[in-house]
């Protein structure tokens, strides 16, 4: 007999409403670093349904929300995953044997194994280990992670959150469920009125800070029954609408009318993105408007510029131009082909032409272009991930972190270490914002 997994009637068999969770993950750990079975949200390859096939009751789980996104009227089916925890998933794989029941599973996910063929090898996941612990032990008392120049940032913050989240710790369960529970409370109190997430240490750019603290808040929600988030992740999404400039672009401070780029606009759409597929309504105009934009930064020949008008591609640039032009679902237009073209002729540290990073902004490109080479799928993105994966094990201090650059300059150590991390665990398939 072959059974849905629905995340509601599984909640209810495992006692997940109204009494304490099963902590799988500290009395059933799993060996290595995937869990017994994983419906992922970032990768998914099973366990998928067209949001509109899932009944009512069904669709109250991780990243299953009933009914379209407030404000809205049903319309297309919207593939979202049910996402399962690592303690969740020990416990339905226990409720499997006890019921006596079989599940339609790969092999591969019984086994703990990625789903893909670009499959992480025992030096990955020592390297994704050694990454956690590090970011562990540099977590705030307050749940903040930060630098030397911005001891509690909110950008900062989310890359180390993403990067938990992707291993399939969520907040209260799973082997960093402390620190994630901690890191996400963080972000709620750091929002302000106006809907604004950033702290007195905001860089010179706090709309990247807002828009990755927006993204993380709402991988969050999707993965986890937290209702307090909704408000905080609208209260988020209308600050960036009304950013906007009418060009579609977005610059570094919540006001319509500041010159933007392609790069901070990116980091708007993903959030957005991110925010619509947890079920909170983002205004059609808003979106439409802003892939516009990141088309005409498309560089004739290959690649994406910096800001409109510029004739020289950038590589974080192409890679978050062509992640956002995936998320809209445009795969077929040219410009995909001949980005995707120049990424593999040009990405520092993957392409044979350029075997060394000296930009500042490396880790923004390898985080964008490995969601692009993902969506790009098939051999291309088998011998990108196997290419990015070695040289980071490779490029690991000793402590378990990472550099930016050969040079240790950069953003900061968080940064580069939450961002590493969550490219090595992306065959895992936890993290939503990678979804097809």
């Amino acid at each position: 007999m072959t059974i849905r997994v629905t995340g509601y009637s599984i909640r209810e068999e495992m006692h997940f409403n109204g009494s304490a969770p099963f902590k799988g993950s500290e009395s059933l750990k799993n060996t290595g670093t995937a869990p017994i079975l994983h419906t992922a949200g970032v990768f998914p390859r099973s366990f998928s349904a067209p949001f509109t096939e899932l009944g009512a009751s069904e669709a109250r789980f991780a990243g299953m929300r009933k009914g379209p996104p407030d404000g809205e009227q049903p319309g297309e089916p919207r593939t979202r995953s049910a996402t399962l925890p690592r303690c969740v998933s020990v416990a339905v794989a226990l409720a499997v044997l006890l019921v006596g029941s079989t599940f339609f599973l790969a092999p591969a996910a019984l086994a703990g194994e990625p789903q893909d063929k670009a499959a992480i090898t025992p030096q990955a996941a020592r390297s994704i280990d050694r990454g956690l612990k590090y970011l562990a032990q540099r977590q705030q008392e307050d749940g903040a992670w930060g630098s030397e120049a911005w001891p509690r940032h909110t950008g900062l913050t989310a890359f180390a959150l993403m990067a938990f989240m992707s291993h399939g710790d969520v907040a209260g369960c799973g082997e960093y469920g402390t620190e994630v529970q901690k890191g996400v409370d963080f972000l709620v109190k750091a929002q302000k009125p106006s809907g604004f997430i950033v702290t007195q240490w905001a860089s010179y750019g706090p709309m990247y800070e807002h828009a990755l603290a927006l993204l993380a808040l709402a991988e969050a929600y999707g993965m986890t029954p937290r209702e307090d988030l909704k408000a905080k992740i609208k209260a988020g999404v209308n600050l960036v609408v009304k950013s906007q400039a009418a060009n579609g672009e977005w610059g570094y401070v919540p006001t319509p009318t500041v010159s933007g780029d392609l790069s901070v606009t990116v980091c708007q759409l993903m959030a957005l993105r991110a925010a619509r597929n947890c079920g909170i309504a983002v205004p059609k105009q808003t979106i439409d408007r802003a892939i516009a934009y990141v088309k005409k930064s498309a560089v004739q020949g290959g690649g994406f510029c910096y800001r409109l008008g510029y004739r020289q591609p950038a590589y974080g640039c192409t890679g978050a131009g062509l992640t956002s032009l995936y998320g809209a679902g445009i795969r077929d237009d040219p410009m995909i082909k001949d980005g995707i073209r120049w990424l593999l002729d040009n990405a520092p540290n993957v392409s044979p032409r350029h075997r060394w990073a000296r930009g500042q902004h490396t880790m923004y490109g390898h985080y964008y272009a490995t969601q692009a080479m993902y969506n790009r799928g098939g051999e291309d993105w088998e011998k990108w991930y196997t290419t990015i994966r070695d040289h980071f094990v490779k490029t690991q201090e000793r402590d378990g972190g990472w550099y930016e650059t050969i040079h240790r300059g950069g953003i900061g150590r968080v940064y580069a270490t939450g961002i590493a991390v969550t490219i090595l665990l992306a065959p895992y398939h936890y993290l939503p914002i990678f979804q097809h």
